[in-house]
């Protein structure tokens, strides 16, 4: 369905509904024209919500088809949008019985505090979706969240159920008292994250509710993903993308900003076989043009992790927040800031991660352990649990403990992930989002296949400024990573400006945004509007960089054979001369920080410091996790889902490799290797792993033709 169907256009101008009766066709009515003109609402509801709202009523009611899917912006209110449509399944069609299937942990609790009465949160709250005899449905909502070791008994009495897919897959029980008649009689199903339910246990799952599903309604902000599988909901029936959601000020401004580099002093480390030990080689400037070239083949994120740039990526990372701080309102005395803009370091792997926080406690940032969170599968769970606290405005409702870390998190300035904090994860003042690794994305026709990128960015897109105020989310780059795809798949349009240390803002440039203000008629676009997204889609991708399919490589084992692991880059100093920004979804071409906000002398100041020794037990602890966590580490990299084999497939490729290149059998056979093997392997294993990371390997291993 186009955003101009004229079927659509002429039945929202008059709206029936051939299968309802006399009662409840009113009932349908009043519920449109009530959330079209929004009268009732002290919040109003955004243009594209009401609109999203309409169209599955239009396509379950007049084409009898409610299994659809929405592609909505992170940050575009999707709980309002299902929240909304709950009220209309319960008053007009009379079902009682909802399920919201979730992805993950954090989605899950996210959701529940959207649909728990008690939640300060609570949807109904602000918006009135209820109405006449139904007016107190509200009050008496009840909300289960099956957890683990949850009675699934309570399923029974539950009228929105919020339920963590490996919950419903593994654990049966409750999925099994969903599928009993004494129960259920018809389910509307939302799938949160949708783009989710292409893995197996989603499909599972949704095939055996198939008999007692009423409606499902799936919702995504990135339907396109890397492994090309499409959701059986396809095509939206309604798009709503981050250029319109940032002119309409429903989401922050992105402004991408990276160094423009001269030229880098490279560091180079070998491995010298005969002495069992690593050497390191006389420094040499090269010309930025000639790293480039280089870093297209591969090595990205290893450049730019090496020691100094990683310094210097966190320095501009720096300078973004400082400068984000004093534009911060303050209290009535002027003295402290209404809140702390925070930072969100985005790295490949934990070992990195591990290094980018270690960085971050020394100088020039000096910050202390409390004030840094550290977020991967590997973490302490406490950890990982104040970063999903960061996101709570209060502690009300939370546990005794919970309450103690809620606190801890107000002292949080830099969050560190490893593919945690995804879709579900929400925290309104990240203002920086610093990239330490690079995203990738196939074509397959006119489409864009890709997942992660968009979704790390969409975690620092929700707005904490109110909609007639500017309010930006600064993406620190690296021209090595190549994103220029990814900020083109962002906005139809950017600009790049060299920012140098001496020029003053404009301040009437970032007041003359061409942002749109909040719609006051709620919701009457449809004819009235003269942009039509389907083509800005078409023209956005055919503005992409050409890019060659992914092809696997299916003889793996003699590409790693034939592939040097001898030399690496230990550091590399880059002499950046400037800070390049581009502000996405605009035509003004001015920047957006003033002169003093970075200072490139002091990007380009040597830092020293020497690293000590490791001894023989922490290098086998080391290697011994890296290499069992990789498996996991490059499916998620790559598909974002995994399989029991895909695992075990993955796993032999590495057996494999440990043998054919240091001849140590397996996992088990690192604590008996000699100390000058286990030297080699800490220095050859990062490079080794960012190869194995690599897409076309990954489908090589799988066997995927």
């Amino acid at each position: 369905m186009t955003r101009n169907d004229p079927n659509y256009l002429t039945w929202k101008s008059k709206p029936d509904f051939p299968s309802l009766d006399e009662r409840q066709a009113l009932l349908a009515r009043t519920f449109i024209e009530r959330i079209v003109g929004g009268e009732d609402f002290s919040k109003p509801l955004y243009r594209h919500q009401t609109e999203a709202i309409l169209r599955v009523i239009y396509c379950g009611e007049k084409l009898n088809d409610w299994d659809v899917l929405l592609d909505i912006v992170t940050g575009g209110g999707k709980t309002v949008i299902m929240a909304a449509l709950i009220s209309y399944f319960w008053q007009v069609r009379n079902n009682e019985k909802f399920l919201v299937l979730t992805p993950n942990t954090i989605v899950r609790e996210r959701v529940k505090d959207d649909f728990e009465v008690r939640s300060p949160m609570y949807a109904y709250r602000d918006f009135p979706f209820f109405f006449n005899s139904y007016s107190r449905v509200p009050e008496r909502l009840t909300c289960k969240v099956l957890r683990e070791g949850t009675d699934a008994t309570s399923v029974r009495d539950a009228n929105i159920i919020v339920a963590n897919i490996h919950q419903m897959y593994e654990g049966r029980q409750s999925l099994e008292m969903l599928l009993s008649d004494s129960v259920v009689s018809h389910l509307v199903i939302f799938n949160d994250e949708a783009h989710n339910a292409s893995a197996r246990e989603y499909r599972e799952v949704l095939k055996l509710l198939k008999v007692k599903t009423a409606a499902r309604i799936d919702l995504t902000a990135t339907p396109y993903r890397l492994d090309k599988e499409d959701l059986d909901t396809y095509p939206p029936i309604y798009e709503y993308h981050v250029q319109e959601a940032i002119n309409d000020r429903v989401v922050k401004q992105v402004v991408v900003t990276k160094p423009d580099i001269e030229s880098v002093k490279l560091q180079y480390e070998e491995w010298d076989e005969q002495d069992q030990v690593v050497r390191t080689l006389d420094a040499e400037e090269m010309p930025w043009e000639e790293i480039e070239a280089q870093l297209k083949r591969g090595g990205a994120v290893r450049f730019v992790t090496a020691e100094k740039a990683r310094r210097q990526q966190l320095q501009i990372a720096q300078s973004c927040i400082d400068y984000q701080l004093k534009q911060v309102p303050r209290d009535l005395e002027q003295k402290t800031p209404l809140w702390h803009p925070l930072l969100l370091v985005v790295a490949l792997s934990q070992k990195d991660a591990q290094k980018i926080y270690e960085t971050l406690l020394k100088k020039p940032f000096k910050y202390e352990a409390e004030e840094l969170l550290l977020a991967h599968s590997k973490q302490d769970e406490r950890e990982n649990k104040k970063a999903f606290l960061l996101g709570r405005k209060s502690a009300d409702g939370l546990s005794r403990d919970d309450k103690v870390l809620w606190q801890e998190t107000r002292k949080v300035k830099v969050i560190i992930a490893v593919s945690m904090l995804r879709e579900g994860w929400d925290v309104r003042n990240i203002s920086g989002i610093c990239l330490f690794r690079k995203f990738t994305y196939q074509m397959k026709g006119d489409r864009t296949y890709t997942v992660y990128g968009p979704q790390i960015i969409g975690r620092g897109l929700r707005r904490i400024r109110p909609p007639n105020e500017p309010d930006y989310l600064f993406t620190i780059d690296h021209p090595a990573f190549n994103h220029g795809w990814l900020w083109e798949l962002l906005a139809a349009q950017e600009y790049a400006k060299p920012l140098n240390p001496n020029e003053k803002i404009e301040e009437q440039y970032i007041k003359d945004i061409p942002q749109k203000e909040p719609d006051a008629e709620k919701g009457k676009a449809g004819e009235d509007e003269q942009e039509n997204t389907e083509d800005w889609i078409r023209e956005t991708l055919s503005a992409l960089p050409n890019a060659p399919e992914i092809v696997p490589i299916p003889d793996w084992k003699k590409h790693f054979t034939e592939f040097d692991f001898q030399k690496r880059i230990s550091s590399a100093m880059q002499k950046i001369t400037n800070v390049k920004s581009q502000k996405l979804g605009s035509t003004n071409t001015s920047h957006e920080i003033p002169e003093d906000a970075i200072n490139v002398e002091w990007l380009n100041e040597e830092v020293s410091g020497s690293r000590p020794s490791m001894p023989r037990e922490q290098m086998i602890a080391e290697l011994s996790d890296d290499i069992a966590y990789e498996p996991h580490q490059a499916l998620m990299s790559v598909f974002r889902q995994e399989t029991a084999e895909q695992l075990k497939m993955l796993s032999d490729a590495l057996v494999w490799l440990l043998q054919e290149k240091f001849s140590v059998d397996g996992t088990q056979g690192i604590a008996t290797t000699d100390d000058g093997v286990l030297r080699k392997m800490r220095f050859q294993l990062p490079q080794i792993l960012e190869e194995f990371r690599r897409p076309e390997v990954i489908l090589g291993i799988l066997g995927e033709q």
